[in-house]
C-alpha cells in the first residue's frame, strides 16, 4: 500500500525529492494541463512557502522509492466567498490507475483542509465523476481570463 507523504511550510521538500516531483508531475499531467518545469516548480515553492505565498501542501504517494501520486495545494488566503484551499495540480502515475491511490490523496486534502477544498476542471474532464462521487459539486460559472498580449492591443 501506497505510503502518503506531506510537505508544508514546516516540512519542506527535500532538493533532491523535489526534482523528482517536478519530473513525476510534468510525465503523468492531464494532458490538459500543459504545465511546464518552472509552472510546477513555483506551484511546488508556493505551496511549501519556499517564495512568498499563503502557502498550501504537497501529498505525495510513495511505494519505496517510486511515486505514484501527487497533488498540490495552494492556501487562497480568502475566507469566503471562495473556498480557502485550491487543488493546483494533481498527477497519478499511469501504471497506478484505479488502485484508489487518487482516492486516497484527494481524502487527505480533504482532512487537511476542513473540506474546504476547491478545483478547476472542463466539463467533459474524465476525473469530473471521481470528484462528484467524493462530494464535490459543479456549479455553473464561466471562467474568463485576459492574457497579458491582449493588453498590448488595447
Amino acid at each position: 500500500m501506497a505510503q502518503i507523504v506531506l510537505y508544508d511550510a514546516f516540512t519542506k521538500i527535500p532538493s533532491a525529492e523535489k526534482r523528482r516531483l517536478v519530473e513525476f508531475l510534468l510525465r503523468n499531467q492531464e494532458e490538459d494541463q500543459a504545465l511546464c518545469a518552472s509552472a510546477v516548480e513555483e506551484a511546488l515553492d508556493l505551496a511549501v512557502k519556499e517564495r512568498p505565498s499563503f502557502g498550501g501542501f504537497v501529498l505525495q504517494a510513495k511505494m519505496g522509492n517510486n511515486t505514484h501520486g501527487a497533488l498540490v495545494v495552494h492556501r487562497t488566503g480568502m475566507e469566503s466567498p471562495s473556498s480557502r484551499y485550491r487543488l493546483v495540480c494533481l498527477a497519478l502515475s499511469k501504471t497506478t490507475l484505479r488502485n484508489g491511490i487518487a482516492a486516497r490523496l484527494i481524502g487527505k486534502a480533504l482532512s487537511l483542509t476542513d473540506g474546504d477544498l476547491s478545483l478547476v476542471l472542463d466539463p467533459g474532464h474524465p476525473a469530473l465523476r471521481t470528484f462528484e462521487k467524493m462530494g464535490f459539486a459543479t456549479r455553473p460559472v464561466l471562467q474568463l481570463r485576459l492574457f497579458q498580449p491582449a493588453l498590448q492591443h488595447a
